[in-house]
């Protein structure tokens, strides 16, 4: 999904590399417009969560970056958005479906499995014990929604997590959501190239 951005933004500011582009944004419920309290936002950079009126704040990088959105009970959304401004305003909303008993997509894994905060730092590949820690959530993931743990399976989950450097945390989260939906839709997943440090 892409997303498009009003046009009365403030320019990109080029003087300080420290400081960063921002996406401000709402999530709300698709079928009735109430926001959604508490979703996840990861943007590569930062994980954030909405405020009680759905809205957030977050950090990203200039040009196509990639958002990973997630909230329990509801279906997760990637969706694509192009910085080109330093204050970015989406002009709609982001519309979350409810998960039907029928659809087991992971609501869950935004918040497992948990950095091993011993690893040196970013960038970096997943340390041994993040690695363990992915496998486990991704075996948890794959059940829930009718997967086996095939050998094939397998040998993506090795593709992206112990041959890649990771630009951040945050990146290593969102790459372990990408290949799981991926799977779970039936797709052939695609290594995450924006969040790979290369």
């Amino acid at each position: 999904m892409h997303a498009t951005i009003s046009r009365n933004s403030t320019p990109l500011f080029n003087g300080d590399e420290d400081v960063l582009p921002q996406l401000i944004g709402r999530v709300v419920s698709g079928s009735n417009d109430q926001p959604i309290i508490g979703a996840t936002i990861t943007s590569g950079l930062e994980t954030i969560q909405t405020d009680k009126r759905g809205y957030f704040n977050i950090k990203v990088q200039s040009g196509n970056v990639t958002l990973g959105i997630f909230a329990k009970g509801f279906v997760p959304q990637t969706i694509l958005v192009n910085i080109s401004t330093f204050i970015n305003n989406m002009e709609n909303p982001v519309k979350m479906d409810h998960l039907s008993s029928k659809t087991m997509l992971p609501t869950s894994t935004i918040y497992q499995p948990k950095r091993d905060t011993k690893a040196i730092p970013f960038p970096r590949r997943p340390s041994g014990t993040e690695i363990d820690r992915f496998w486990e959530a991704y075996k948890d993931e794959l059940k829930r929604c009718r997967k086996h743990s095939e050998p094939s399976l397998k040998s993506m989950f090795s593709e992206y997590f112990e041959t890649n450097m990771y630009k951040s945390w945050e990146a290593e989260l969102e790459a372990f959501h990408r290949l799981v939906q991926a799977i779970c839709d039936d797709k052939e997943p695609e290594l995450p190239y924006d969040l790979i440090y290369r």
